[in-house]
């Protein structure tokens, strides 16, 4: 029992070491430059989603000779929790995104989520949650709010209020120019945002 429980923390901490460095990597931006730039070359996975799908497949090929495979799952039972969670904190994080830069981070989830689910043998819906909540960024604020308003609330009121900020944040055109007219834009928004989330909380 020891051995399970001492390889599910190395698994959980060895994922949340990986999934903290990849958040760094997913968007590559050109750090001279005001505006970032993103590459897109290959349709690949990066290299820390490998590394970490390498490492989580070695650690199960080796428990599996050692335990049953109901403990198996057990030891990587809510890892896709971990990762979903450190995903979608990265937002706040990410300097700008750009459609591009979607596609990348959808390929890496993807990536992690297809071998999580090899691995556990069921389908791993909090990776595919982190999916979906970047793809709210192919629109724009009014839309998703308004998606809001007539969907179920899908994320926390904090992812909420990230992702819109991050939406800013990569529309940086003519930031300069128009920086007071933006940040009026941005509060506006925000403060809609509260008031959609107070009043489904008021109505439960």
């Amino acid at each position: 029992t020891s051995l399970v429980f001492s390889a599910r923390l190395l698994s959980r901490g060895k994922g949340y070491c990986y999934v903290t460095r990849l958040s760094h990597v997913l968007i590559p931006f050109n750090s001279s430059q005001q505006d970032y730039c993103v590459q897109i070359g290959s349709s690949d996975p990066d290299s820390e989603v490998n590394q970490l799908n390498k490492f989580l497949s070695q650690l199960e090929e080796k428990i599996k000779t050692y335990l049953p495979s109901s403990h198996t799952k057990f030891l990587f039972d809510g890892l896709g929790h971990v990762m979903n969670s450190v995903i979608i904190g990265c937002a706040r994080d990410i300097e700008g995104i750009t459609s591009g830069g979607l596609k990348k981070m959808s390929r890496n989830i993807l990536a992690l989520q297809q071998n999580l689910t090899n691995i556990t043998l069921t389908c791993e819906l909090e990776l595919e949650r982190a999916r979906l909540y970047y793809e709210l960024l192919y629109h724009k604020p009014d839309e998703i709010l308004r998606n809001l308003v007539e969907q179920e609330k899908r994320f926390s009121k904090i992812e909420y209020i990230e992702l819109i900020k991050l939406y800013y944040r990569s529309n940086k055109k003519n930031a300069k120019k128009y920086e007071k007219a933006i940040q009026k834009q941005l509060n506006q928004h925000l403060v809609k945002l509260n008031e959609i989330m107070e009043n489904q909380e008021a109505s439960l």
